[in-house]
This record gives structure tokens, C-alpha cells and sequence, in this order.
């Protein structure tokens, strides 16, 4: 299985109805032999965006119909005449589409209601740890190349030049192949922000980010953006349509937590760079719909792949939902649906020593609902809990 937090992350790329720009006009009602692919529909706009973004491989957009339904659509796309099934078909295996996707002339469609949010990355370049690159734009010189480490091995280095003068140098230790892109992130900087980044080629861990930024005061800051696992990184998003992005990741407490890496599902983060840091503003309520619209991206997952009886994806989806305002409800749900027999997760000691110098012998494993109201407690997702029940510390011993 996919590792859902990494889905759910990748997939997580799109922006409010409401604070989203405009669409481009885009001619729905097409002729001859171009097609829609239509990949969802959903009565509500907030879920047929969700499902545009988890098909981000095709480059989905929503579209209003005359009916007052909303539908994820990619394309438009020349089909020949008899190649519909075929096409169709290209496109499940290659993008991942949906097994009932189809196509349509658009002949219902009214209007555009969302696209893809601008990301605000405005170049890039990779290195591949052998042939030092460069990266010009305007005043600022940047080149990727590498020193040697401790071990035989090599650190990939970032070197910044503004304006001719020294302005940054930015060092990831470990194997030197990296990449570095231009992102505008902080809005009050003269310059786009430098995102340096490296991909760990663990089995899925880990990116790990430095950001270069130029303040007000003509100051370079190099800010660490630490390791996010696997090779994605931080996504970014213009969620106010302001010319600037946030960072979006996942919240990396939930993995591994309640089950493997793989059927671990996360909370969406949302910070935005200001003053030469990085400030968590997950909980922004301006940022509440765009949490909702990942939240409705949870539920199809789990729909899609039987998730909802994995203990890894209820602990994500119930933080989630608490991000919304709709915990209660999703605690009710987990209640009625967890795995009771699941053998990963928080342990106790039945005597007075730390988990981890315990005895084998002496530990028992947390009931599920216990273990996960004590993380989110701890994590800040919820306040005393008294309110979510919780049957038991320790499940029961069957009979």
C-alpha cells in the first residue's frame, strides 16, 4: 500500500473557491474529436476539489455544470473516434485517473470554479553530484556543487552571490546531489526566497530543506526547514492569491505512531516564512476551508483503499477533523470502527521504569482510542479531552 501521509501530502495542492483568483476563460463546450476526461463528480464544491487533487497527475480543474453539480475534470484531450476506451484506459494506467473516469463534450458545463493555485516558483536547477550548475536571476548568482565530509563522503553546498557580493552558503551534509528552486515565500523580502533541498534515497525518508532569504534590512537568513519524509518535500501554495506561497507538509508526529510508515496517514501543516522564521499557521482560521478540502481528500482515500478500520489512517483523519471542527463526529466514527486487535502502537509499563528500558514482559499495549485521545492531547489538537470517550485503557482479554 501507498504510504498514505505521502499521498495525502502530494495530493494537497489547491486553494478556496472563495480566495482563489479568477479562472482564465476556458472554452467548456468543445467540438470535433476534444473530450473532457471527467474524474469526479460531487454535489459539493469543496469534494470535487478534493478529488481534482488527489488526480493531480492530470492536472485536474472544477467545473460548474448547468445541473448545480461540480465536476474534476483534466483535458481537454484529442480523441479519435474509436480510441475512447483505449484513451480511457492510457489514462488510469499512466495518471492514476479513476476506474469510472469518462468523457464528455462539456456540453452542460457552465464556468470554471477552480484550477490549481500558482505556486510561486519562479526557476530551479538540480544537481546531479558530479558537474557543479549554476542558477542566474537578476542580481543573484547561485551554484550547487560539493566539498568533502567526514567518511568518504561529499557535502552538497550552496553558494549565493548578490549584486557580486557573498550574500549566503547553505550546507546539507551526506551524499551531494541536490536541487535548489526560487520560491517567493515572504512577501516583505526584496528577493524570492533560495530552497535548498536534498532527497535522503532512504526507502521513503527523507527531504531535507534550508531556505536563504533576504530581509527588509538588506540581511541574508538561512532558516532550517528540517527533514520531511520522503522525496516531496514541502508543497507550496498561494492560499490568499497575494503573489506569495505557504509551506505545506504534514504533521510528522503521526507516523509510525499508530502503524507503519505505509498505513500512516498525517494532519496538512501550513506555515508561512515571516521575519526570517518559519511560523506554524495551521490553525489560522482564514486557512479552515483549505484544511476542510484535505480533510475530503482523506475520506476518498480511505474510501478508495478500504482504509477506515487502520488504526494509522484514523489517527490522522480524526486530528484532521478536529482541525475543522468536526472531531466529535470522527471520534464517534473511530469508536465504532477501529482495529481491535492491532499489535502496533503506544505500550505502557506495568512497573515503575521508562518504556524503553522496561521489560518486554511488563508491557501491555495501549487500547487504541486511550493511546490516541493521550497523543492528541499532548500533540495540541485537543485541550482536557474530557469530552471523548474512551472505554478502556488496556483492551480487554478475549474469552
Amino acid at each position: 500500500m501507498r504510504a498514505i501521509a505521502l499521498f495525502l501530502l502530494l495530493g494537497l495542492a489547491g486553494s478556496p473557491i472563495g480566495a482563489a483568483a479568477a479562472p482564465a476563460a476556458v472554452e467548456l463546450n468543445l467540438t470535433g474529436d476534444h473530450y473532457w476526461a471527467v474524474l469526479a463528480s460531487r454535489q459539493d464544491a469543496d469534494q470535487a476539489i478534493a478529488a481534482a487533487q488527489n488526480n493531480r497527475a492530470s492536472k485536474a480543474m472544477v467545473v460548474r455544470a448547468a445541473n448545480g453539480w461540480f465536476a474534476a475534470v483534466s483535458g481537454p484531450y484529442l480523441v479519435k473516434p474509436n480510441t475512447g476506451r483505449q484513451f480511457l484506459d492510457s489514462l488510469i494506467k499512466e495518471h492514476n485517473a479513476p476506474k469510472d473516469v469518462y468523457l464528455t463534450k462539456g456540453s452542460g458545463f457552465t464556468d470554471v470554479t477552480w484550477t490549481a493555485p500558482a505556486t510561486n516558483i519562479l526557476a530551479g536547477v538540480q544537481y546531479d553530484g558530479v558537474r557543479d550548475v549554476s542558477l542566474h536571476k537578476d542580481d543573484l548568482d547561485i551554484k550547487l556543487t560539493k566539498r568533502p565530509g567526514d567518511d568518504n563522503m561529499s557535502v552538497a553546498v550552496a553558494i549565493g552571490v548578490y549584486k557580486g557580493k557573498p550574500a549566503f552558503k547553505m550546507e546539507i551534509a551526506d551524499k551531494p546531489a541536490s536541487a535548489v528552486s526560487l520560491v517567493r515565500l515572504d512577501p516583505k523580502s526584496p528577493l524570492p526566497q533560495v530552497v535548498f533541498t536534498y532527497f535522503w534515497q532512504g526507502a521513503h525518508c527523507c527531504t531535507v530543506t534550508k531556505i536563504a532569504s533576504l530581509n527588509s534590512d538588506g540581511v541574508w537568513n538561512v532558516v532550517d526547514g528540517g527533514a520531511l519524509d520522503g522525496d516531496g518535500g514541502y508543497a507550496f501554495e498561494d492560499l490568499d492569491n497575494a503573489g506569495f506561497s505557504y509551506l505545506l507538509s504534514i504533521d510528522q508526529s503521526f507516523l509510525y505512531t499508530f502503524d507503519s510508515y505505509a498505513g500512516s496517514a498525517a494532519p496538512m501543516r501550513i506555515q508561512q516564512l515571516a521575519n526570517g522564521a518559519l511560523v506554524d499557521v495551521t490553525k489560522d482560521s482564514k486557512h479552515q476551508r483549505r484544511l476542510l478540502q484535505g480533510l475530503n481528500s482523506e475520506e476518498i482515500y480511505a474510501t478508495e483503499e478500504d482504509s477506515w478500520q487502520s488504526n494509522g489512517f484514523l489517527a490522522g483523519w480524526v486530528a484532521s477533523s478536529m482541525l475543522v471542527g468536526r472531531g466529535d463526529a470522527a471520534w464517534a466514527k473511530m469508536l465504532a470502527s477501529y482495529d481491535h486487535a492491532s499489535d502496533f502502537g503506544p505500550e505502557k509499563c506495568t512497573i515503575k521504569v521508562a518504556i524503553d528500558k522496561c521489560p518486554d514482559d511488563k508491557k501491555l499495549k495501549l487500547a487504541f482510542p486511550f493511546a490516541l485521545k493521550q497523543f492528541l492531547s499532548e500533540q495540541g489538537y485537543v485541550g482536557d479531552g474530557s469530552h471523548l470517550q474512551v472505554p478502556y485503557e488496556v483492551e480487554p482479554t478475549a474469552k
